[in-house]
C-alpha cells in the first residue's frame, strides 16, 4: 500500500485528504506543521509528500528544500498545492524540483487525486459519493466561519490598525481559499488566493496601505461570505470573463492587463475611447476598466455613454484615474461608475476589484 504524508497545518483540510487517500486505496499520514512534517519523512518514508507552502515553524518552501537535501528526499515525489498569485514563491518551488505545482483555485480536489494517482501509478477506485459530499459539507461549514471570522477582525484593524490584525487576516484569507477549493467553490477560492495575496503584501508593505486598500479588501471579505453562502460548486470556470480596458496611457494599460490576466480573465485594451464606444455598441463585455482623461472622449461621458447601451446599463466599470480628489470620486459615481482606483495603483489590488465585481452575486452588482 502506498504512502502519502500531508503537510498542511488546517485540520479540516488534511482530514478530508486523509480520508479521500484512505477510499482510494492509499496509506495516508498528516503532518501539522513543517518541522513535523521533516519528522515523518524521517521516519515513516512516504511514497510521495502532498506539501502545502503556507506553514507555521517550517515553511513549505524550507521543508521542500530540506527534503531535496538529503538522499531519501531527492528523488521523492512532491506535489505542492499554493496561491497562484505568488508567481516568485511558485518559481522557487519549480528550481527545487517539484513533482507537480497546482494551484488551489484552478485544481478540484478530485483532479489532484487523479494526478496523485497518476505520479505513483496506482489504478483510481472512485469514492463513495455519499462520502464526498461529506467531506463538501464540511469544507463548506469551514468557509463560512471564516468568512463570518473576518469582518470583525477587519473592523478591529480599521480602529486600532494593528498590523498584527492585517497579518490575521491574511491568514485566514489562506485558511478560506483551502476550503473553499476543496469544497468546489472555485470562484471563491479564486478571489481567496487574490485576497490573500494582497494582504500579504500590504503587511510586508504598509506603505502600500490606503483608502483605497481598506476598501478592496473590505469588498473581497464581503464577497467571500456571500460567495460561500450561496455554496454555488463550480464544477470549472466554464466560460472566461471578457474585460474591456480603455486608456490613453500605454503604461497603464500593460499594468491593468497583467491585473486582469492574473485574475484569469481576457484583456481587451484600446487607447482610443471612440473604438471603445463603437466595441461596446456591438460587443458584450463583462468589466470595464475606464481611465478619466482622455482625448476626444474623457471617462465620464464614456461611461454616460455605455449606460445608455441596453446590455451594458449594469455592467460593472471600474474607473482607475490619477484624478482621484473626491469630486472626481463623486463624478465617477453619478455617471454609473461602479468603483474606482486611483493610479499608481497595485496589479494585485485591480486583481481583486475585477474579481468580485466579475464573480461575485450578481443580486450584489450595485454601484458603490
Amino acid at each position: 500500500m502506498k504512502r502519502i504524508l500531508i503537510v498542511d497545518d488546517n485540520e479540516v483540510i488534511s482530514t478530508v485528504f486523509r480520508n479521500k487517500f484512505a477510499r482510494r486505496g492509499f496509506l495516508a499520514e498528516v503532518a501539522v506543521d513543517g518541522l513535523d512534517g521533516q519528522n515523518k519523512i524521517e521516519s515513516w518514508s512516504p511514497d510521495l509528500v502532498l506539501l502545502d507552502l503556507m506553514m507555521p515553524n517550517i515553511d513549505g518552501i524550507s521543508l521542500l528544500r530540506k527534503i531535496r537535501g538529503t538522499p531519501q528526499g531527492s528523488n521523492l515525489p512532491v506535489i505542492v498545492y499554493s496561491n497562484s498569485f505568488t508567481k516568485s514563491t511558485e518559481e522557487e518551488a519549480l528550481e527545487l524540483g517539484v513533482t507537480r505545482l497546482l494551484s488551489k483555485s484552478e485544481t478540484r480536489p478530485n483532479q489532484m487525486m487523479e494526478i496523485v494517482e497518476e505520479v505513483l501509478g496506482t489504478k483510481k477506485i472512485q469514492p463513495p459519493a455519499q462520502s464526498e459530499k461529506g467531506d463538501r459539507e464540511a469544507c463548506l461549514k469551514n468557509a463560512l466561519e471564516i468568512a463570518a471570522e473576518m469582518r470583525p477582525l477587519l473592523k478591529e484593524y480599521f480602529a486600532t490598525d494593528k498590523t498584527s490584525l492585517l497579518v490575521t487576516l491574511q491568514h485566514r484569507a489562506y485558511s478560506f481559499t483551502s476550503n473553499a477549493w476543496t469544497a468546489g467553490l472555485q470562484r471563491a477560492a479564486l478571489i481567496g488566493e487574490a485576497l490573500e495575496a494582497l494582504l500579504r503584501t500590504l503587511v510586508s508593505r504598509p506603505d502600500y496601505i490606503s483608502f483605497s486598500t481598506h476598501k478592496t479588501v473590505l469588498q473581497g471579505i464581503e464577497c467571500l461570505g456571500s460567495l460561500a453562502s450561496a455554496a454555488n460548486v463550480d464544477d470549472e470556470l466554464l466560460t472566461v470573463p471578457q474585460v474591456l480596458i480603455i486608456d490613453d496611457q500605454e503604461l497603464s494599460v500593460l499594468a491593468a492587463t497583467r491585473a486582469v490576466t492574473k485574475a484569469k480573465m481576457r484583456a481587451f485594451a484600446t487607447v482610443e475611447p471612440l473604438e471603445a464606444l463603437r466595441v461596446l455598441q456591438a460587443h458584450t463585455v463583462d468589466l470595464v476598466i475606464l481611465d478619466i482623461d482622455m482625448p476626444d472622449m474623457d471617462g465620464n461621458s464614456l461611461c454616460q455613454q455605455l449606460r445608455m447601451i441596453p446590455w451594458h446599463e449594469k455592467t460593472p466599470v471600474i474607473f482607475f484615474s490619477r484624478l482621484a480628489e473626491i469630486q472626481d470620486r463623486m463624478n465617477a459615481a453619478t455617471v454609473g461608475g461602479s468603483d474606482f482606483i486611483a493610479k499608481p495603483f497595485l496589479t494585485i489590488e485591480l486583481a481583486v476589484k475585477a474579481l468580485v465585481w466579475v464573480w461575485k452575486p450578481k443580486e450584489a452588482k450595485s454601484p458603490v
